[in-house]
């Protein structure tokens, strides 16, 4: 995510604002409610062309995108209006052609769709039966590519223009530049027959055509009119909600429109039937709208209506019958992403409402899609604050004052005390107690292996990279180049190697334990040691195999994981649902094993090296050289992706990844900003405070540790 956005205040100012002149029925609803939203891109590089196919839809050119719907098969789907092609982008943002040669014309039916020709393709759907129907706008008619074969056949339209054929098949009827299709809820295909100014209906059982709404002229569409008789104006776009009712974009009409289909009304909603860009939220029927393009009904029964013309989104409440705008400033441009009322779009046509809320957009002349996300309001009320690294080379004094030598991992105490590993700079075991100060425990700077069943300070770590906190109380050391799991025990100040696991020093830099991190019910440490993931129970120190075969590879999805080979696993962590994820360094992926044994990627399916995909899928997502996670109290992965001097979040729910901390550019500015402006050097340890939540992070080549602590919580 480049950038959290909180345009709330200003939307419930306005809105109140606006309240106060109008009616006291109103109620304080959804246009007054407390949000974040962001913009993305999601397609297309910017550049108007065909370029890409089998690579990332981010890279990838498109040519003016029109309708977008997401399939059957969870890919998103979108039809180019001026490319004349159907493209698709599957869970891994892979795009690739499904139809249309990239010719203008009207061929190919009856065989596959690939080869077909199109002439300006403004809108698709897919029926219940997962075929694929395109309006195929002028050529006059709606087309179907049937999945199982990719052969595509025309089913409404001759190809002529014109208004005849109600009563008959579909297919010896006259349309006029149809733009928009919709199947309704008994599963009967609907079709904006625009040049008619009429709605049409093909019954698709019998595959007869008739005219459901309008009178063949365009004219006044009155509130409160019936159905039957009433003259439409420029039918664009439609949609229905989950009540079965029918809403209507038309287009000259500059008016949304919703047919209660039980009582046969139509009511005005919004616009004042003419021309302009209103640039204010407020009363939806005293807006003015200037050719809306699109329109799509959310699970809330608010539409989300595309003003095509002024380039912007807005949505209609329904609760109270505002007029939010969403994204867009009414000028046409291209971005730039992050705040979406200050990203300009340009004449976009198509959009669609996903299941989480989250609504796609054909941004046509900026030549990509788009996708806006409501984020978690929370995140931009959090700052950055130091916990430990100063100047002073001292210990037992303010842990913020005091220098650090590489510290990577941490993990907290039942009393709340941070404890702190440096690696090969230091090779030091800290802790900063309940004043704040840090001390010295365990560990000597000079790199070694000694000091077994001894005190603390006299024993010696060689590269110590992460650690854990034992339930008993004692803290685990993954000793990374000394091949060991060390012991540290406070209370009797011991230090010890665990049971049951041993590497020889001179394999130990290849495949010592890298990460430990302790299961949630506290039986079991995970250790990644770059060939293997695997599990020492911490009562009998027998070792359980979790994922890896010690080769060398790319494991593939589905396979068993213990079967597999791994490229480097680096960290491991379980969550409270059963899952194991690991990450591996090289290889720039996170990967999780089910409870059932078997693995697959869901970050970075490339396994490329790079920075990109934050606010999009994780699988279509890039890093590099990450080294540590951790699991949130949702279940959700942080990811110290440390080439990148980021801190990154995936979401095994939505799919999706995004930046929670870092620039991406190395530095060490940002101190008491939001987590999202402050810069960092190669984060290596991310931890949660197991009362308050807290995520800290380990910033290594700063020196330093960092918490993010919402604002009011800040200390001076």
């Amino acid at each position: 995510m480049l950038r959290i956005v909180m345009h709330s205040v200003a939307i419930l100012v306005l809105c109140c604002n606006l309240l106060s002149n109008v009616s006291s029925g109103l109620l304080l609803t959804s246009c007054c409610a407390r949000e974040a939203w962001t913009i993305e891109t999601f397609a297309g590089t910017g550049v108007q062309g065909f370029q890409g196919d089998g690579g990332p839809a981010l890279k990838a050119m498109l040519d003016n995108p029109f309708g977008v719907i997401r399939g059957p098969d969870g890919a998103i789907w979108f039809c180019e209006y001026t490319g004349q092609r159907i493209r698709r982008i599957d869970a891994n943002g892979v795009i690739t052609t499904i139809a249309g040669s990239g010719k203008k014309g009207f061929s190919g039916d009856g065989g596959p769709a690939i080869e077909a020709t199109f002439n300006l393709p403004h809108e698709i759907r897919f029926d219940k039966a997962g075929d694929l129907f395109v309006v195929d706008m002028m050529n006059h008619v709606v087309r179907k590519i049937e999945m199982k074969t990719g052969v595509i056949q025309t089913v409404a339209g001759t190809g002529q223009s014109g208004y005849s054929g109600d009563g008959d098949l579909a297919t010896k009827a006259q349309l006029k530049q149809p733009h928009s299709i919709q199947f309704g809820p008994e599963g009967d295909l609907w079709i904006c027959d625009i040049g008619n100014h009429v709605i049409r209906r093909v019954h698709i059982p019998t595959g007869v055509i008739s005219t459901f709404a309008g009178t063949g002229s365009p004219g006044a569409t009155p509130d409160g009119s019936a159905i039957a008789g009433t003259p439409l104006k420029g039918p664009r776009s439609m949609d229905f909600d989950r009540h079965g009712n029918l809403w209507l974009a038309t287009r000259e009409g500059n008016q949304l429109f919703r047919f209660d289909m039980k009582n046969q009304k139509i009511s005005h909603l919004a616009g004042t039937g003419g021309k302009g860009f209103s640039s204010k939220n407020g009363p939806a029927k005293q807006l003015t709208l200037n050719g809306p393009k699109g329109v799509a009904v959310d699970k809330e029964d608010n539409a989300w209506l595309v003003d095509s013309e002024s380039s912007t989104i807005w949505r209609y409440h329904a609760g109270n019958g505002m007029l939010e705008r969403m994204a867009g400033t009414g000028e046409k441009g291209d971005g730039p992403d992050g705040d979406p009322l200050h990203c300009r779009l340009a004449r976009p046509h198509g959009i669609f409402v996903d299941t989480d809320g989250s609504v796609f957009i054909g941004d046509s002349e900026s030549h990509r899609i788009r996708v806006l996300r409501r984020t978690d309001a929370s995140s931009e009320r959090y700052r950055v604050q130091l916990v430990a690294g100063g100047e002073r080379e001292q210990v037992n004094i303010p842990a913020d004052q005091a220098r650090l030598r590489e510290p990577f991992g941490t993990s907290f105490g039942s009393d709340g005390s941070l404890w702190i590993v440096e690696m090969a700079s230091g090779n030091r075991l800290l802790k900063i107690d309940s004043s704040g100060n840090l001390q010295h425990m365990a560990g000597q700077s000079k790199a070694g292996f000694s000091g077994d069943n001894g005190a603390g300070l006299s024993a010696q770590f060689n590269g110590p990279h992460n650690i854990a906190m034992h339930p008993q109380g004692s803290i685990l050391i993954a000793d990374t180049w000394n091949g060991r799991v060390r012991q540290y025990d406070p209370i009797r100040n011991l230090v010890s190697s665990l049971a049951g696991y041993e590497v020889s020093l001179e394999s130990a830099k290849k495949s010592g334990p890298y990460c430990v991190t302790v299961s949630f019910d506290g039986k079991e440490v995970y250790v990644a040691d770059l060939l293997r993931v695997f599990a020492i129970d911490l009562k009998t120190h027998t070792i359980r195999y979790i994922a890896g075969n010690g080769e060398k590879g790319v494991p593939k999805d589905d396979a068993m994981a213990i079967d597999s080979p791994l490229v480097d696993p680096r960290a491991a962590a379980a969550d409270r649902l059963g899952n194991v994820y690991i990450l591996e360094r090289n290889g720039h992926s996170l990967r999780v094993v089910d409870p059932s044994g078997k693995i697959r990627t869901v970050v970075n399916a490339a396994g490329r090296k790079g920075n990109s995909g934050d606010g999009g899928l994780a699988l279509a997502a890039t890093m590099n050289g990450p080294k540590h996670l951790a699991i949130d109290p949702q279940n959700r992965v942080v990811i110290a992706d440390a080439e990148n001097h980021l801190v990154r979040r995936y979401d095994p729910t939505s799919g999706l990844i995004e930046r929670i901390a870092g620039t991406g550019e190395k530095g060490a500015s940002g101190i008491g900003k939001s987590p999202l402006e402050c810069q960092l050097a190669r984060p290596h340890g991310v931890t949660f405070h197991p009362t308050t939540g807290e995520l800290y992070i380990t910033d290594s080549y700063n020196d330093r540790i960092l918490r993010l602590v919402p604002d009011k919580r800040i200390t001076p």
